[in-house]
């Protein structure tokens, strides 16, 4: 496992989860509008509840842990993580053949 963790910081960026959060948000909710103006639901729920925002975050964060790969507080895509350790898995195999 050591071998992946640091294969996933060498070669895998974190994702930004505050901005995945939002492009939930803004994917679920529709735009919240006053007067002739309209603002993403992200943003109002960041700017007037930010303890809110951060719980639905965490929730969200939780309920969305199959897609993600947690390392030291950082988040991964699952299925690049997937793909790593396919390559190391091939990588072994075929050291394993050269020996």
């Amino acid at each position: 496992m050591s071998k992946l963790n640091d294969r996933i910081i060498e070669e895998l960026s974190p994702i930004d989860t505050e901005e995945e959060y939002d492009n939930f948000l803004d994917e679920c909710y529709e735009p919240c509008c006053v007067g002739n103006f309209e603002f993403d639901p992200s943003r109002v729920l960041s700017e007037l509840d930010p303890i809110a925002y951060r719980c639905g975050m965490s929730d969200w964060l939780d309920s969305a842990s199959e897609q993600y790969y947690e390392l030291d507080g950082e988040y991964y895509h699952q299925f690049a993580v997937d793909n790593l350790k396919e390559e190391i898995k091939e990588e072994e195999q075929i050291n394993q053949r050269e020996k």
